[in-house]
């Protein structure tokens, strides 16, 4: 029974269907035997395949040994095959385990938003996360293992898990934000021209290009320009945590900015072709509580103008 096993082993071999492993184990079990000084490629022969094959189960057979104990023939066949089976599990799982490795950190884990929705997300490290409307988090799927990266469009509210082995790092398109363990907001809306980060505790490291920019403590808030890189830092600032309860407190906000707030919270767009909006300010609040007519009429109302709708989800103002 234990010569059968070899020999359909050798046969696998020869019909080219033995696994990886198979043929590394038994092409380093010939190599034991010093055939004629020739490579195991050989085996590949069918002819010096079949001579192998006689030699190598004629060894098993009446190949003289020194020990006592391998005096019995199936005691020394049965360690062979434990030996084979040993070396092919073992080789067979390595060669798996590291395409599997692989596929991990190329799939990802998405978490996104719609219009007039929140989320909250919690990571496999108790990270958990705030995630505003009309946004996305994306993870690689062996986050948590060696780094703890994200990948962030849109406004997320961080509050991290201490980690001082594994810094949890934050990338937008144009700031990269690396922390320990903390709780900060980061607002990253492609629409927008202005990132802005805000520590509510602990400390973190902002990066541009991988040019540092600077370190945050708790109460500051760095506002970046995208078009043109410049930065403004200042403290003292609390963060804004009203916008996970559908509250959002706008303050000198420009035109962009409160189109982005009325996305999030009604799903509508707001347009204008008056410069006077286009490049005015805003200051009010908007709750998603509090129904849209109500909404856009109230700052209609703030700055003196008219609105129109168009469509289902365009409002003009005039």
């Amino acid at each position: 029974m234990k010569i059968t096993f070899i020999t359909q082993l050798i046969a696998r071999y020869k019909e080219k269907t033995a696994t990886p492993a198979e043929r590394y184990v038994l092409e380093r079990w010939y190599d034991s035997f010093d055939i004629n000084g020739k490579d195991a490629p050989w085996l590949d022969d069918p002819d010096y395949l079949k001579s192998f094959q006689e030699k190598a189960l004629s060894r098993i057979e009446t190949r003289p040994l020194r020990r006592k104990w391998q005096r019995t023939p199936w005691i020394r066949v049965a360690a062979a095959i434990l030996l084979i089976g040993s070396i092919a599990t073992a080789l067979y799982l390595r060669s798996n385990r590291e395409p599997q490795e692989r596929h991990a950190e190329h799939h990802s884990y998405e978490f996104a938003t719609s219009a007039g929705q929140t989320k909250r997300v919690v990571l496999s490290d108790s990270t958990e996360i705030f995630l505003n409307a009309n946004s996305t988090l994306r993870l690689a799927g062996n986050f948590g293992r060696e780094n703890r990266n994200v990948y962030l469009i849109g406004e997320a509210l961080f509050n991290v898990k201490h980690d001082h082995t594994r810094p949890f790092i934050v990338h937008t398109e144009s700031l990269v934000v690396r922390v320990l363990g903390t709780s900060f907001n980061v607002n990253a809306y492609g629409s927008l021209n202005q990132v802005r980060i805000g520590v509510e505790k602990g400390r973190v490291a902002v990066s541009h290009e991988e040019a540092a920019i600077g370190k945050l403590i708790a109460g500051d808030q760095l506002s970046f320009d995208r078009r043109n890189g410049q930065y403004e830092l200042r403290s003292g600032v609390p963060v804004d945590r009203a916008w996970v309860n559908g509250k959002v407190q706008l303050a000198n906000a420009d035109f962009a900015e409160l189109c982005q707030v009325f996305h999030n919270t009604y799903g509508v767009h707001l347009k204008s072709d008056d410069p006077a909006v286009q490049n005015g300010r805003f200051n009010l609040t908007v709750n998603r509580a509090r129904p849209l007519a109500e909404a856009v009429e109230k700052l209609c109302t703030l700055i003196g103008k008219q609105h129109r709708k168009e469509g289902t989800d365009r409002i003009i103002i005039q």
